[in-house]
C-alpha cells in the first residue's frame, strides 16, 4: 500500500491533480487517492466537460494572425480532435470527420492576408484532395503563415511576468523556497522537516532574504501609490497656500499682466478692423468693443484687491 501511495503521488506531482490527493497523501491512503482521482478527473461528468470545451474551441475560437503562429492554432485543433475521440470511448459525443475538421479550421481563420486566403481558396476548391485531408490542408496554410513572415526579422524581446524564487522540488515533493507561516503549517510533516533543513543551507537563506526584500519593496510601492493619490486630492489647498506667499502673488500678477497685454492688443486690432462709415455703425462698434472688454477682463483685478482679500482670509484663520 505504501508503494501504491508513493506511485500515485509521484504520478500526480506537479500536475493539476496534485491538490486532489494531498489530503490522502498525509494519511498515506493510496486507495483513497486513486478513487479520488477517478471520481474527480476521470468520471463521465469530466469527459462531458472536456468534450464541451473542445467543441467550443473547434467552432468558436478564431485566429487573426496577430498573436501567435498558425502552427500553434493547428496544434490546438489537432489536440481538440484527439480529446474528443478519447471522450467518445466513454460518453456519447460527436467526433468530426476529416472534411468537417478542415471546415472548422478554415472557418476559424479570420486573417485577411492575401497569400493565406489564396491557400484557403485552393483548399475550398479541393486541390490535391485537401478538402478531405486535415494534415495536408494544415501544411499548405502553415507554409504561408503571415505571422511567421511579419515577425521573422523583428528583434525578440523577453519579458518577465513573475518571479518565483524556487530551487526545484525536494524528495518529499515540497517546493524548495521560503514559505509564509500559514502555508508552511499547511504542509505535511515530512515536507516541513525537509524544508527546515533546506532553509539552513546557503541557498535557503538566500531564498528567505529575497522573499522579505520583495515583500518590503511591495509595501514601499503601495505606500507611494497611496501618498500620490492623497496628494492629488489636496492640490487646491497647496495652491492657496502657495498663493499667499510673496513669490506666488508675483507669479499670478505676472500672468495676469501678460494676459492683459495680449487682450488689449486683440481688442485694438479688432477695433481698427471694424467699419466706421456711419454713426449707427460707430455706435455698434463701441457696443461690440465694450462687450469684448467685459468678456475678457484680463487684469481688471488690482494688486490692492488681491492683497486685501488675502489679508482678510489670513485674519479669519
Amino acid at each position: 500500500m505504501t508503494i501504491q501511495r508513493q506511485k500515485v503521488e509521484e504520478a500526480a506531482r506537479g500536475t493539476s491533480c496534485e491538490s486532489t490527493i494531498k489530503a490522502f497523501a498525509r494519511r498515506k491512503d493510496g486507495r483513497g487517492a486513486y478513487l479520488a482521482l477517478i471520481a474527480n478527473h476521470a468520471g463521465d461528468a469530466k469527459y462531458r466537460a472536456i468534450a464541451k470545451k473542445r467543441q467550443n474551441l473547434l467552432q468558436n475560437i478564431k485566429w487573426t494572425g496577430k498573436s501567435y503562429p498558425l502552427e500553434s492554432h493547428v496544434s490546438n485543433h489537432r489536440q481538440a480532435f484527439n480529446d474528443l475521440r478519447e471522450c467518445a470511448s466513454h460518453i456519447t459525443t460527436n467526433v468530426p470527420g476529416e472534411p468537417q475538421r478542415v471546415e472548422y479550421l478554415i472557418d476559424s481563420i479570420t486573417s485577411k492576408d492575401n497569400t493565406l486566403q489564396a491557400a484557403i481558396g485552393l483548399i475550398r476548391a479541393n486541390a490535391n484532395n485537401m478538402r478531405n485531408d486535415f494534415e495536408a490542408a494544415a501544411s499548405s496554410m502553415i507554409e504561408v503563415d503571415p505571422y511567421r513572415r511579419t515577425t521573422r526579422n523583428l528583434p525578440r524581446n523577453a519579458s518577465i511576468s513573475a518571479i518565483d524564487f524556487s530551487a526545484g522540488r525536494g524528495s518529499t515533493g515540497v517546493d524548495l523556497r521560503f514559505h509564509p507561516k500559514d502555508k508552511f503549517l499547511a504542509l505535511p510533516q515530512d515536507q516541513q522537516n525537509e524544508l527546515r533543513e533546506w532553509l539552513t543551507t546557503k541557498e535557503g537563506k538566500k531564498s528567505k532574504k529575497e522573499f522579505f526584500k520583495k515583500k518590503d519593496d511591495d509595501k514601499v510601492s503601495k505606500k507611494r501609490a497611496a501618498d500620490g493619490k492623497q496628494g492629488n486630492g489636496n492640490w487646491k489647498k497647496k495652491f492657496k497656500k502657495a498663493f499667499r506667499t510673496e513669490k506666488g502673488q508675483k507669479t499670478v500678477m505676472s500672468i495676469l499682466a501678460s494676459e492683459e497685454k495680449s487682450n488689449k492688443a486683440f481688442v485694438a486690432a479688432l477695433t481698427s478692423a471694424l467699419p466706421h462709415s456711419s454713426e449707427s455703425k460707430s455706435k455698434g462698434n463701441k457696443v461690440t468693443v465694450s462687450a469684448l472688454e467685459s468678456s475678457i477682463p484680463a487684469t481688471s483685478l488690482k494688486l490692492r484687491t488681491i492683497m486685501r482679500k488675502n489679508r482678510k482670509e489670513s485674519d479669519e484663520e
